[in-house]
């Protein structure tokens, strides 16, 4: 051990000993290692630069975009559902008709639901003629086909960052590919190229070995 690295531990086994490394406001906690001190110091430089300024890999950026448009998927379902519901009982109320389920949770009883719209419904629309009940049954209409194309554009949207995604990640991985190549060498330096270096590193006795 040089001389200087061996005061320097005499000096902290006497501080140990006095006490003064006790009551710190990590001691007992490990040591937390971010991952740049087995960098090369350049990339370290780089990865700490990119990270201070919240930057982020588009595909990891597409990736969250992704997550926050299911989310937003998710509620419109629920909303549009929450309307739905409503001027389905619109029309049950409006037309003085039994309905074998809840409107407010026809989603759980689907098949009933559609022997309902498909069969039940049609033949009340044939006999009621009263105006409310009519224009309950418009909106319900026009409701589901907003519904509808509002989910559509908002399925398309989340469709087409999902395959912008996919090629962000497949050109990372080609650069990744590439990248490593360039930096070992392979891919863009020839067998012979190698041999040549390796003859040129480790000289024989023969020099005219081939």
């Amino acid at each position: 051990m040089h001389i200087i690295q061996k005061i320097a531990e005499e000096k902290i086994q006497e501080a140990i000993a006095r006490g003064e490394f006790n009551d710190l406001p990590e001691q007992g906690k490990p040591y937390r290692l971010d991952g740049y001190l087995f960098e090369e110091p350049e990339k370290r430089i780089q990865r700490k630069l990119l990270k201070d300024h919240h930057f982020q890999p588009l595909p990891l950026t597409l990736r969250r975009k992704i997550d926050r448009h299911l989310e937003h998927l998710e509620e419109a379902i629920t909303r549009y559902r929450t309307g739905y519901a409503q001027r389905l009982e619109a029309i049950v109320r409006a037309g003085n008709l039994e309905l074998a389920y809840p409107p407010q949770e026809y989603w759980k009883f689907l098949s009933r639901h559609r022997r309902f719209l498909t069969h039940y419904l049609p033949i009340w629309l044939g006999v009621k003629t009263e105006r409310r009940f009519q224009e309950a049954v418009r909106e319900f209409k026009t409701f589901r086909q907003q519904a509808l194309a509002a989910l559509t554009q908002m399925v398309q949207e989340l469709l087409e960052i999902v395959e912008e995604y996919d090629d962000e990640v497949m050109k990372f991985c080609i650069q990744e590919r590439d990248f490593f190549r360039l930096e070992t060498g392979f891919g863009i330096k020839q067998f012979q190229w190698w041999i040549k270096y390796f003859r040129n590193l480790f000289p024989g006795i023969e020099e005219d070995d081939g």
